[in-house]
């Protein structure tokens, strides 16, 4: 589940991943320095989702004990009622709950199922601090378990790490409480089990005491952040203090353009927003259907470093090390 493909990530510009490596190693050179999301729903292309399981966002600016209270009436439910769940704490105050079910296409209705069971738990429990904006959201991301608590300073504008992670709580460590609970959050943990469950949707919808079905229709995944559905880079996009001050020349070589454009399919960029990348650097010798066919065969995989070490001196600025 938290580590099935394909999916959208995001640091938070948004990226399609469809590869196992690309994920893992985005995730690696992120963590620490941006916010580490996912979508909650598997992809099977960029606009059609799967779903697996539902998410309620836990958070209070009063601290812990009223999320940890709500949190724990639905997993006492779920336990009850024998439904698959997980508890995440998100590294601030506070936790996300999934509910899980057998995998299904979202469509109108499946994704109208979810927002009415959200709303029928919420209403039945009394749910004070849970984010109702996100119910039903087609879309949504969320931390990625294992990485740092990494949010932005409403004021600087800068990445602040608070020191804690998002870390999956197992039953027995859920149950021991909230000052148990900051303690293991000082470390990343696991992630969590991806267990088949037996029950499907329509299931659990049978189980929500005053189930009450709501239409949540809103006819758009609504993923991509600008039209055509291409994500350009930006130079501050790109991260690596070589690699920026490579795409400021007026010709760059060959080998160096290889270099980035590879570093840009391992961050998820596709061929097109890359080679749109490339024509607004203006450089010289620049042919776009060469690029794109060029671009065809190069492979994701990180940048070699004693190679572009040799022909650029910022290394003791990259915070990238390999």
């Amino acid at each position: 589940m938290f580590a099935s493909l394909n999916c959208w990530v995001g640091f938070p510009n948004r990226l399609y991943v469809e590869n196992a490596y690309s994920l893992e190693s985005l995730v690696n050179y992120y963590n620490g320095k941006r916010p580490c999301f996912r979508t909650v729903h598997r992809f099977i292309d960029r606009n059609t989702p799967l779903m697996s399981h539902l998410v309620f966002d836990f958070d209070s600016d009063l601290g812990w004990r009223i999320p940890y209270k709500e949190v724990k009436k639905l997993y006492d439910f779920c336990n009850e009622k024998n439904i698959d769940n997980r508890v995440v704490c998100s590294g601030g105050k506070g936790f996300h709950f999934y509910i899980m079910f057998k995998e299904e296409p979202v469509t109108d209705l499946s994704n109208s199922k979810v927002y009415s069971v959200q709303h029928s738990l919420k209403k039945y429990f009394n749910l004070q601090s849970t984010d109702e904006p996100l119910f039903g959201k087609k879309n949504l991301l969320i931390r990625i378990p294992t990485t740092k608590h990494i949010a932005e300073d409403k004021k600087s504008g800068q990445f602040v790490d608070n020191g804690n992670y998002c870390r999956y709580l197992p039953p027995a460590d859920f149950e021991k409480g909230l000052e148990h609970i900051e303690q293991l959050i000082k470390e990343p943990g696991e992630m969590p089990p991806s267990s088949p469950t037996s029950k499907t949707l329509d299931e659990i919808v049978n189980l929500i005491p005053d189930y009450k079905f709501r239409d949540k229709r809103d006819g758009s995944l609504n993923i991509d952040l600008n039209p055509g559905g291409v994500l350009v880079p930006t130079i501050e996009s790109i991260g690596l203090p070589c690699l920026k001050e490579m795409v400021k020349q007026l010709d760059p070589i060959y080998s160096d353009r290889l270099e980035l454009a590879s570093w840009l399919k391992l961050q998820g960029y596709r061929d097109m927003a890359i080679a749109a990348f490339m024509r607004n650097c203006k450089w010289q010798n620049f042919n776009v259907g060469k690029t794109m066919t060029i671009l065809a065969s190069i492979k994701p995989r990180f940048p070699k470093c004693s190679y572009l070490r040799e022909r650029y001196s910022y290394c003791d600025t990259c915070s990238f090390k390999k």
